[in-house]
């Protein structure tokens, strides 16, 4: 039987959230959580156990569920995806829409915070090039001049 779900009540606002998560968890574990989270296992314990139905758990789940559906957008249908939503929404006391929503800002947040990261990468591997290009002259010119 299962347990009355408690609300998640005006989760944390979601860049502040994933702020501190990023903090607290490093890059290699959050990448391992994302491939191996078992969701449909995660959503069954938190039918069975109420304690387990925190706002941090809510916004993890969002969180993984965001970050596959960024590196893969057509791995579930939509069918699929708006019965997880509503499976998500009952279990922890939101409405489907709720629910919805908490996920298109996290996958704003994270397709926003990505391609600032593709950016400065990109932007770095420029200074990088340029870098060696000017030495590759400078050497050809040694060579050259000697």
């Amino acid at each position: 039987m299962t347990t009355p779900a408690p609300t998640v009540r005006n989760p944390l606002s979601v860049p502040r959230w994933l702020k501190r998560f990023r903090r607290a968890v490093p890059r290699a574990e959050r990448e391992i959580v994302i491939a191996t989270l078992d969701v449909a296992s995660l959503l069954s314990a938190f039918e069975q156990t109420a304690d387990a139905r925190t706002t941090d758990a809510y916004l993890r789940l969002i969180y993984v569920l965001s970050a596959r559906r960024l590196e893969a957008p057509s791995a579930t249908s939509v069918a699929e995806r708006a019965a997880l939503r509503a499976r998500i929404a009952a279990i922890f006391g939101l409405t489907p829409l709720a629910v919805a929503g908490h996920l298109t800002r996290m996958q704003t947040r994270l397709r926003a915070d990505q391609r600032t990261w593709d950016e400065r990468r990109a932007a770095y591997l420029a200074r990088v090039a340029r870098r060696a290009a000017k030495a590759r002259a400078a050497a050809e010119r040694d060579e050259g001049g000697s």
